[in-house]
């Protein structure tokens, strides 16, 4: 009987958790980050900018196709969009060693096909 009593929370826990995975989209930021993000530049691997830097964190996003009967993959311009949002997030100035990259189906997400970026958030010493 004790297990079983467990085996409600222990489900509806599963449950939030598999939702909860879901990528985020542009519209989940506020009009701030918007407009903080749009100062932030994007370097690709191999072409950082000239200066000092002082990485501040990584950053990661994720454009994820979650549409079952269209299997077309994300898209990497928001992908890339996501990675300067995530990087206004923590006021950094510039995002370094981006690299993006197809990702197959992610049940964890509810992705059938997804970009993923990352970088390193920096701002200037």
């Amino acid at each position: 009987m004790k297990t079983r009593s467990l085996l409600i929370p222990c489900l509806s826990v599963a449950v939030i958790a598999l939702m909860s995975g879901c990528a985020s989209t542009p519209d989940d930021y506020s009009p701030y980050i918007h407009q903080q993000s749009s100062k932030i530049q994007l370097y690709d691997e191999g072409h950082a900018p000239v200066g000092d830097w002082k990485i501040i964190g990584d950053v990661t996003s994720n454009s994820c196709n979650s549409k079952t009967k269209d299997h077309d993959e994300g898209d990497e311009q928001e992908a890339r969009q996501l990675l300067s949002l995530e990087a206004a997030k923590i006021n950094a100035e510039a995002v370094i060693d981006v690299k993006c990259w197809t990702s197959k189906v992610n049940l964890k997400s509810n992705c059938w096909s997804a970009i993923k970026c990352k970088g390193l958030a920096v701002n200037s010493k």
